[in-house]
């Protein structure tokens, strides 16, 4: 019996453990759900995935302090919507808390000028 209620806790749990997707997107035409990564990733819990939109402005800067996914358009786009790439200025990566870490980050299409870890 304990065992069939230890799978059951297990099951609900992985159940309501989903990540969410948010959006990023600082130009007018596109709309996202967020207008900064920033901001998108103060909102995020760990596991979550951030799609971030190709612009003509720079996205600025942005620190990672718990495991996220972030993806954006690339780079040298040509055939896609707008054909802009996905720019940051620099990624820091900090330690959140003594239970988050950024350890795991996924970064995939984004361009950056400088990534770095802080203390």
């Amino acid at each position: 019996m304990k065992k069939l209620l230890l799978s059951l806790v297990i099951a609900a749990t992985a159940i309501s453990a989903k990540a969410t997707i948010r959006t990023v997107s600082n130009a007018t035409v596109s709309a996202g759900q967020y207008t900064t990564v920033q901001s998108a990733v103060d909102a995020s819990a760990v596991g979550d995935t951030i799609y971030i939109h190709g612009s003509q402005t720079n996205y600025g800067d942005v620190t990672l302090n718990k495991r996220l996914v972030l993806i954006g358009a690339g780079h040298n786009l040509t055939g896609t919507q707008f054909n802009f790439p996905t720019t940051l200025n620099y990624i820091r990566f900090s330690q959140g808390n003594s239970t988050t870490l950024p350890t795991g980050t996924t970064i995939k299409g984004i361009s950056a000028y400088g990534v770095y870890g802080l203390g």
